[in-house]
């Protein structure tokens, strides 16, 4: 053996046996990925996939690299590197040496010295992951890590895969004692370790050495074979799901579910994008640790959640899914859990689609919640049984309607239903307004006409009515051709930027219905003079605005131009709530503080969790209209104890959900002699001594 090269079946017989097993535990394999790949094709269907090179990147950065297993936890990300990268070192090695041993020998000389230390390196950079991962489950015993039978098998069976390896390898080297063998060091020295610690001859090893290889061998096929029905099947399905959920900007899934489910109606269909990223689950708990309502002390448990819904493997007793039907409404489908989640798992758009079950059932669904949406069905807005009301929050201001005016405009003002009904938020678009007519800032509203997005109903899993409300809003939108919107609520703003696309380009061409206007007369839906910046008879936008705006980027824009001018310096100390619609979904954080720095005096501070770390209010995923729900703590009063642990005197945000939310917590709290809630526009307008 003067050239250093690789001995295969070193006194091994029976050849065959291997090779049996081998294509036992291929065949295992493939059953097992041929079921997960099935029930992924019973799913229903989702938004569409569009694969793109910020997809392949995606796929790259979070698959390869683990952008997002690095985030926040950078010893997490080191340890999930090393096994990744460990683990597939040693699997190129091991099709490397078959490809040397049946199609062309290419391990040999220096190829195959550096090919041992690659192994080598791997070899030990798996040890180490795995050792780290079983340290900090279970030494450390991090409190978002599960600590069941499954936690400790696999990754003790792969430890168990590695050390058999190195000791296979460290005995041959000892009895072969080749001059090149500290080239595979790691496995020379576990082997001396074992010769001496056991004792061990020359004869010994010829003895021993069978008995460990088929150990190695056995307990590497097994674990071939079990990779589809335990936990490290997200190692294959991780990339899909990433591809899959991965876009780069969420998509509103726009779905209907009345034939969804299942045959027996036990579960809900879920889509096929979400059933792959089920699997792809690696239980880290990420989604867990980030979820406000389990910080809150809530029964809800995203992780268990997904557990209970995997596709092709068998659930655990008692994780039915109907154990979530009543925690689904805790959800406030604010993204946190998802936006941690190494491999995306879509975990609000899947209680979505749990709630689209029992809203089709009509079962366990809030009876606040269903008078909601009784009334966005006949009145399109969620608050008053009446269409009348809805433009008495511009009494006594200026407020141009969008048949009326006779001047060319700007944009059109998408006030929203909780805005322009619920006494509290209308504040917001009275200040909104009196700061466009300082700034001497065309527009016009919508008035009566203006129905709702359909944002509470998609939430809430009413789909077609959701639908519904969006088509009726583009076809509004549409005959008066308005191309400019602006909203106050990050929820519209949300809706209307990604959903209205969505059901233009599904709706037939010309396919205007009748209920267009949202229940309204037709001759005063009627596009007659110039509106939404756009000359009369302009053809209407194909797939719904083109330019979408929340309020706060308009104040922005007004404030860096010089046409609102604030002189007289405020003393007030403000921090600043992310909605998580605005930020987390559409990544709008810089306009809203731009708004308030730009206010003399003003000290701003960030709170412990803001930016895309924020906690969510508690009043997205249709609560606001859900009631009281079980907790420790009530949501909106942890985020007030943060304002006030940050030193602010003055609690802005800037949705009128958050904002109601946020106020009946400072008051519940006790805290309204400490820190005054309010919208930005309403901190900009009372910095100008305007009217309330």
């Amino acid at each position: 053996m003067d050239t250093p090269r690789r001995t295969t079946f070193w006194l091994i017989d029976h050849h065959w046996v291997f090779y049996l097993l081998a294509g036992l535990a291929v065949s295992v394999f493939a059953a097992g990925v041929l079921k997960h790949v099935r029930a992924w094709a019973q799913g229903a269907a989702g938004k569409p996939v569009r694969v793109t090179w910020a997809t392949v990147r995606t796929v790259l950065v979070d698959t390869l690299l683990g952008r997002r297993i690095f985030a926040g936890d950078v010893v997490a990300g080191t340890m999930h590197a090393a096994i990744l990268w460990g683990f597939l070192g040693l699997f190129l090695g091991t099709v490397l040496n078959a490809f040397d041993d049946y199609v062309y020998h290419v391990l040999r000389g220096t190829v195959y010295l550096v090919y041992s230390v690659g192994l080598e390196a791997a070899g030990l950079s798996l040890l180490g992951g795995l050792s780290v991962a079983l340290i900090r489950r279970y030494v450390q015993r991090l409190d978002r890590l599960e600590r069941r039978w499954e936690a400790v098998t696999v990754p003790a069976w792969l430890l168990l895969v590695a050390l058999s390896g190195f000791a296979v390898e460290g005995l041959r080297l000892g009895y072969q004692d080749p001059a090149w063998s500290s080239w595979s060091f790691a496995g020379l020295g576990l082997g001396n370790l074992v010769t001496a610690a056991f004792g061990l001859s020359r004869g010994d090893i010829l003895r021993l050495y069978p008995l460990f290889w088929w150990v190695h061998a056995i307990l590497s096929l097994a674990l071939v074979a079990a990779l589809p029905w335990t936990r490290l099947f997200h190692a294959l399905a991780a990339p899909a799901s990433i591809a899959l959920n991965g876009t780069p900007e969420p998509v509103l899934a726009l779905e209907t579910t009345g034939e969804d489910e299942e045959a027996d109606g036990t579960r809900p269909r879920f889509t096929f994008q979400q059933l792959v990223a089920f699997d792809a689950c690696t239980h880290c708990g990420r989604c867990v640790a980030a979820c406000p309502a389990v910080r809150a002390g809530e029964p809800l448990d995203p992780r268990a959640f997904v557990t209970a819904n995997k596709s092709a493997v068998p659930v655990r007793r008692g994780m039915s899914p109907h154990r979530f039907d009543d925690k689904t409404w805790h959800c406030t489908t604010c993204r946190a859990c998802a936006d941690v989640c190494p491999v995306h798992v879509p975990v609000p758009e899947a209680f979505i689609r749990l709630r689209a079950t029992l809203i089709d059932e009509g079962t366990r669904v809030p009876p606040r919640l269903s008078q909601a949406l009784d009334r966005l069905y006949r009145y399109q807005n969620p608050w008053e049984a009446s269409k009348r009301r809805r433009t008495r929050w511009a009494k006594g201001l200026e407020v141009p309607l969008v048949s009326r005016t006779g001047r060319e405009v700007d944009f059109c003002y998408f006030v929203g239903c909780t805005t322009s009904l619920e006494p509290r938020a209308a504040k917001m678009a009275r200040a909104f307004v009196q700061l466009l007519a300082v700034a001497g800032q065309p527009f016009v509203t919508l008035g009566r006409k203006e129905p709702c997005c359909g944002d509470i109903a998609r939430v809430a899993g009413e789909q077609a009515l959701s639908e519904e409300q969006m088509t009726a809003s583009v076809a509004l939108l549409e005959t008066h051709g308005i191309d400019n919107l602006v909203t106050t609520s990050p929820h519209c703003y949300h809706t209307i930027r990604h959903g209205f696309p969505a059901v233009s380009r599904s709706r037939p061409e010309n396919g205007a219905s009748s209920s267009a206007t949202g229940g309204q007369d037709r001759e005063e839906a009627g596009s007659n003079g110039p509106t939404g910046g756009k000359e009369t008879g302009t053809p209407p936008a194909a797939n719904g605005p083109s330019r979408v705006r929340h309020y706060t980027e308009v104040l922005q824009e007004l404030l860096e131009a010089g046409r609102i001018a604030i002189d007289t310096p405020q003393p007030r100390t403000v921090t600043f709530h992310d909605p998580c619609y605005l930020g987390r979904y559409n990544g709008l954080y810089d306009a809203p503080r731009r708004v308030i720095d730009a206010i003399p005096g003003i000290r701003r501070v960030e709170m412990a969790h803001h930016g895309p770390d924020s906690l969510c209010c508690g009043g997205g995923g249709a609560r606001v209209w859900v009631g009281d729900l079980e907790a420790e703590v009530k949501l909106p009063e942890l985020r007030v104890q943060e304002a006030l642990a940050s030193g602010a005197d003055t609690l802005c945000t800037a949705c009128p959900l958050c904002l109601l939310m946020l106020e009946d917590a400072c008051k519940s709290a006790g805290a309204t002699d400490r820190l005054v809630v309010m919208d930005v526009a309403e901190l900009l307008a009372r910095c100008l001594d305007l009217p309330e």
